[in-house]
C-alpha cells in the first residue's frame, strides 16, 4: 500500500498581511481613543481648576468690598491677580506687578507655575456696570475675574492662553456701612 500524504494548506502571504493590517487598524483606533480621552480629561481638569481659582479670586474681591469699600469703590480697569495676591495693589508705582494694574496687554502675574493667568476687571460707570442696575442702587460695579490657561491646543502666538473661565458679579453700595 502506498502512503499518500494529506494535502496541507498553509496561510498565504496575502492572508498574513491582511490579518496584520486589521490588527494595526484595531490598535490604532484604541490608541487614538485613549489619547483623545486623556486630552479631554486634562482639559476638564484644567477647566475645574480655573473655575476654582476664579471663585477664590471673586471671594478676595468680595472681602475687599466688605472690609475696605473706599479702596474698592476707586478701582477701575484690569489688574493682574497672581496666586500670591490676597488684595489688589493700588499703588500707581507698581503698575505691571503681580497684584497691580496691567501695563499694556500682558499680565506678568503667573498662576500655578505658568499654566494659568488670573486677572480681575472692574467696570464702574460704563456699559458693563449698567448691566447691574437691576439691584436698584445708584453706585454699581461689575467685576469680572478671568482665569486663562494654556495647553498644546493654543497655537496662536498672540493668544497662548486661549482657554478661559470668567466669573462675573455685581457689587453696589446698598449694604455698605461707613467705617470711621
Amino acid at each position: 500500500m502506498k502512503y499518500t500524504r494529506p494535502s496541507q494548506k498553509g496561510q498565504t502571504l496575502i492572508e498574513v498581511l491582511v490579518g496584520l493590517a486589521a490588527a494595526v487598524a484595531v490598535l490604532s483606533a484604541i490608541t487614538t481613543t485613549t489619547l483623545s480621552s486623556l486630552h479631554n480629561s486634562q482639559f476638564g481638569r484644567n477647566q475645574n481648576l480655573a473655575d476654582t481659582y476664579a471663585q477664590q479670586g471673586m471671594e478676595i474681591i468680595k472681602n475687599l468690598h466688605d472690609t475696605d469699600y473706599g479702596t474698592f469703590s476707586n478701582l477701575s480697569g484690569t489688574y493682574c491677580f497672581a496666586q500670591t495676591c490676597h488684595t489688589i495693589d493700588t499703588n500707581p508705582a507698581n503698575v505691571g506687578e503681580a497684584c497691580a494694574k496691567i501695563s499694556g496687554t500682558r499680565c506678568p502675574g503667573i498662576f500655578n507655575a505658568g499654566e494659568f493667568i488670573r486677572t480681575v476687571t472692574f467696570h464702574a460707570g460704563d456699559a458693563e456696570a449698567a448691566k447691574c442696575n437691576a439691584t436698584g442702587s445708584t453706585v454699581n460695579t461689575k467685576v469680572d475675574v478671568s482665569l486663562s490657561w494654556n495647553d498644546e491646543k493654543c497655537i496662536d502666538p498672540s493668544n497662548l492662553y486661549c482657554h478661559s473661565v470668567i466669573h462675573s458679579s455685581c457689587f453696589n453700595d446698598a449694604s455698605i456701612v461707613p467705617t470711621p
